[in-house]
């Protein structure tokens, strides 16, 4: 009985935060290889750090996302990051709810 109470708490805490759902990507927007790389973008917009910017997108760290690419939300933060599909960081606009 308790394994069930902790499944169905699990199942409503992801549908809560939406994470584990199949949504599309809104080409055009940053997404990082890493979240301290995506953290360090925003920063560097924020700025106004061009170089910086041009930097990290030289080093293939970094990329633009393109449009309605198939993703899975496995992470978020309360700044407004997420992880798509385990291996890129991006911001929540970039991210189409299906």
């Amino acid at each position: 009985m308790r394994k069930l109470f902790i499944s169905v708490m699990c199942i409503a805490i992801l549908s809560i935060s939406g994470i584990g759902y199949a949504d599309s990507t809104i080409g055009g927007w940053p997404a990082c290889t890493t979240k301290k790389d995506m953290e360090n973008l925003v920063a560097y917009q924020v700025d106004g750090n061009t170089d910086a910017v041009t930097q990290l997108g030289s080093s293939g760290r970094c990329f633009i996302l393109k449009n309605n690419y198939q993703v899975t939300i496995t992470d978020s933060t309360w700044t407004g990051l997420v992880e798509i599909n385990g291996s890129a960081w991006t911001v929540t606009e970039a991210i189409k709810r299906n």
